[in-house]
């Protein structure tokens, strides 16, 4: 460990860096989105290349086919979407481990979600209804990598060659890609490194089912090199920390809001006694 890591954290120890940066070690904001392009045109009409990376800065998309990428921090958030409003209705704070209790913004934790396989064994019993069902397939665990990313043979929406150069981004990633990180971060925790000492290589696969045509990314960590951290990389992280402190405190404010809610309306429907309610409240802050 070098003079900045123990700057940045406090400590040497690799256990408590990893698990300050998300490592697997035990049971948006501003920041520009990277992507995975799925559409052969984007909003004005254009051919854009499909199967791509993506980002997206004041309003201009950037395409490449590889890319390289260098993880800061490996986070998880739940989330409910509505097909209808292409909105986010709830969500949960942002988690670097499983541990954590991800409450979300309606009162509740992990926007509802139920475990995947506790959720089966009540189907198979006739327990869930249909709408539960479908309730449950909006709930969304999102792998969140904050990084670095690096995209060197570049193009424009308009095919004007250009490049990205270890820019922050937020890649958030669900469905067949959210297991897509898995091997990488294990392969760096072997050596007992943390996430941003290594460079990730980045491609993206095509695969088909049927009619269904989807891409899948593909990550190949850069173990032979070792990056050194350095003050700038300082500045980053603690920028990406303040990013999610900033979201999980606006969450964790209308968690408290919810719960204050639903606790006034059990003391109004007659369920909660005054003094419950009192202590209930206060608990709260």
């Amino acid at each position: 460990m070098n003079k900045e890591l123990v700057t940045t954290f406090g400590t040497d120890n690799w256990q408590e860096i990893a698990a300050a940066t998300g490592a697997n070690v035990g049971k948006e904001g501003l920041l520009p989105s990277l992507k995975m392009n799925r559409e052969s045109e984007n909003d004005l009409g254009q051919t854009v290349p499909i199967g791509t990376f993506m980002v997206t800065q004041n309003g201009v998309s950037i395409y490449s086919k590889v890319a390289q990428f260098r993880i800061f921090l490996n986070t998880y958030q739940y989330m409910v979407y509505d097909a209808k409003t292409n909105t986010f209705p709830n969500k949960s704070i942002i988690i670097k481990n499983f541990n954590e209790q991800a409450i979300d913004e309606l009162g509740g934790l992990k926007c509802g979600k139920i475990n995947g396989k506790e959720f089966k064994e009540l189907v198979a019993k006739g327990l869930v209804s249909k709408q539960e069902e479908e309730a449950q397939k909006a709930i969304k665990c999102y792998r969140g990598l904050y990084g670095l990313v690096t995209f060197e043979n570049a193009v424009t929406a308009d095919g004007d060659a250009t490049t990205i150069e270890n820019l922050p981004v937020l890649w958030r990633m669900g469905g067949d890609n959210f297991n897509a990180a898995q091997d990488t971060l294990k392969s760096i925790d072997k050596m007992r490194h943390l996430y941003f000492q290594h460079w990730i290589a980045l491609d993206t696969e095509r695969k088909k089912q049927g009619s269904n045509v989807w891409y899948f990314a593909n990550m190949r960590p850069i173990l032979n090199k070792e990056i050194e951290f350095s003050a700038e990389d300082m500045v980053t992280f603690t920028m990406f920390q303040e990013s999610i402190n900033k979201e999980n405190l606006g969450v964790a404010n209308k968690w408290r809001e919810s719960k204050k809610a639903t606790t006034a309306d059990a003391f109004m429907d007659g369920s909660l006694s005054e003094l419950e309610l009192n202590d209930d409240i206060s608990d709260l802050g």
